[in-house]
């Protein structure tokens, strides 16, 4: 069952790509990547997708409320870090 919606996800991903790159002129450069795969990305937004709909119906079903600063605080920590290390990337790249 696994294998099936992996080939489908991988037939779907190639449909994209074809339709996108009919000459296969910018096709290769990430090919074979962490995470660069069809099916990886379209898993990861299926998961997504899940997430947010199984978590609105837990949030309307009367769950209580919880304070959400440690993780947005976090997040915006780490958010300063990762922009911080692409500037820098992005300046010793281009001098």
């Amino acid at each position: 069952k696994m294998e099936a919606y992996l080939n489908t996800m991988d037939s779907i991903g190639e449909s994209i790509l074809n339709w996108a790159d009919p000459d296969n002129q910018f096709r290769g450069y990430t090919e074979g990547w962490f995470l660069t795969d069809f099916r990886t990305a379209g898993s990861i937004a299926l998961a997504y997708v899940a997430f947010v709909v199984i978590g609105s119906a837990v949030m309307k079903s009367g769950v209580a409320a919880m304070d959400p600063y440690p993780i947005k605080f976090f997040y915006n920590v780490s958010q300063i870090m990762l922009c911080a290390y692409m500037t820098i990337e992005g300046f010793l790249l281009a001098y």
